[in-house]
C-alpha cells in the first residue's frame, strides 16, 4: 500500500539521479549515440517507477487505459526524437551549418 508508492517514487528520483550523472560523464567522454540511449533508458525507467508508485497511490487513475497509453505515446515520441536527432547529427552538412542564434552581439 502506502509504503510500495514511496519505494517505488524514490527509486524514481535515484534512477534519475544516476541518469543524470551517467549523462554528465557520457557527455565528456562519448558521443551522441550513447547519450541518447542513457537518457531513454534512464526516462523510461524513472517512467516505469512513477507510474508503479501511481498505481499503488491512485489506482482508480493510474490503472486507467488513458494513463497507459499517455505513457506509451511518451515513450514512443521520445524514442522517435532520439533516432532523429542521430540522423540529424550524422548529416555533416548540416552540422556545419551557421547557427541560427549566438552570444555574440
Amino acid at each position: 500500500g502506502v509504503r510500495q508508492w514511496r519505494l517505488f517514487a524514490i527509486a524514481a528520483v535515484a534512477v534519475w539521479i544516476i541518469t543524470l550523472i551517467a549523462c554528465y560523464v557520457l557527455l565528456k567522454h562519448a558521443g551522441l549515440k550513447p547519450l541518447l540511449v542513457t537518457v531513454n533508458v534512464g526516462i523510461y525507467a524513472t517512467l516505469w517507477c512513477f507510474s508503479q508508485a501511481s498505481r499503488k497511490l491512485v489506482p482508480t487513475y493510474a490503472d486507467h487505459k488513458l494513463f497507459r497509453i499517455q505513457i506509451l505515446f511518451l515513450c514512443v515520441f521520445l524514442a522517435v526524437f532520439s533516432i532523429a536527432s542521430v540522423i540529424l547529427s550524422s548529416d555533416k552538412e548540416a552540422m556545419d551549418s551557421n547557427p541560427l542564434m549566438t552570444l555574440e552581439g
